[in-house]
């Protein structure tokens, strides 16, 4: 049988939060999270003796072991929740006190510029190709590769006439000055 924590403990709090939180989709999570939290706080703890500096321990005692920032902030957020939910948003929380994980600083994914270049000078000709080194050349999308017409291109000042795109915040249409290679990209485009 599991066994009754007292009045005013984190395990009580916890067990009164996931009842309420029961019928959610992410209820399984949140008993999870909840579950590691009892572990390492300790079932009949009383939550007015937990300190943000305990908390902050333990968050980075799992972002040292390994957990994404992503699953350690899920933690954290289930946490501050059992004290919103017994306490209310406006009392003092010392989880909000704690700092949130954050995603280390992405590092670049893309191949080298001349590795790319190799592989596609690898491939038959053909209007993929063509399209495939005018994208490398210029960072335009597929949908505004495939939207040029022949009159957007200026020959003679060498630039590129870019329509508008709507996807996302949208762009403003511009004139966008062509590299060598992007000339030489997008005469093999207008070839094929």
């Amino acid at each position: 049988s599991v066994p009754v924590a007292p009045k005013g403990s984190l395990g009580r709090d916890a067990v009164r939060w996931l009842r309420a939180k029961r019928h959610t989709v992410s209820y399984p999570d949140r008993a999870h999270y909840m579950t590691r939290w009892l572990h390492a706080l300790g079932w009949r703890t009383p939550r007015s003796q937990i300190a943000s500096q305990q908390v902050e321990t333990i968050l980075s005692g799992w972002l040292a072991d390994g957990y994404s920032p992503i699953t350690v902030r899920h933690h954290r957020t289930a946490l501050l929740q059992v004290w919103e939910f017994c306490d209310g948003t406006k009392a003092h929380n010392p989880v909000r006190d704690t700092p949130r994980p954050k995603d280390p600083e992405p590092e670049a994914r893309a191949a080298p510029l001349d590795h790319v270049q190799r592989i596609l000078a690898h491939l038959a000709p053909s209007k993929s190709r063509a399209r495939l080194r005018l994208i490398l050349a210029t960072g335009l999308p597929h949908a505004q590769i495939m939207a040029l017409a022949p009159a957007d291109w200026d020959r003679v000042r060498g630039v590129l006439r870019v329509t508008r795109r709507k996807k996302g915040g949208g762009t403003a249409g511009r004139f966008l000055r062509l590299s060598t290679f992007g000339t030489t990209a997008l005469q093999e485009f207008d070839r094929e």
